[in-house]
């Protein structure tokens, strides 16, 4: 008997590993796409986080402009519920 390509299973094995092989590429290749997705539109892109982020900017220069003296409190106080 001569099993020089890995024995009488050695074609059940490489199926095995080949199924397995094709999942992981699969993995890397979807892997891949969600980070260039990410790295195209940008880690805040459209979403809750930019939104957030749109509404800290708001308050942020709201605060500047009472710091500076160029809204009343009152005013302060009614634009910060707006927001």
């Amino acid at each position: 008997m001569m099993w020089f390509g890995g024995g009488p299973f050695y074609h059940a094995w490489y199926g095995i590993g080949g199924m397995a092989m094709m999942f992981v590429f699969f993995f890397i290749a979807i892997a891949a796409l969600f980070f260039a997705v990410r790295w195209i539109f940008g880690y805040n892109g459209c979403g809750i986080n930019h939104m957030h982020q749109n509404n800290n900017d708001a308050l942020e220069i709201l605060k500047i402009r009472y710091a500076k003296g160029e809204i009343t409190k009152d005013e302060f106080e009614e634009m910060k519920k707006h927001l």
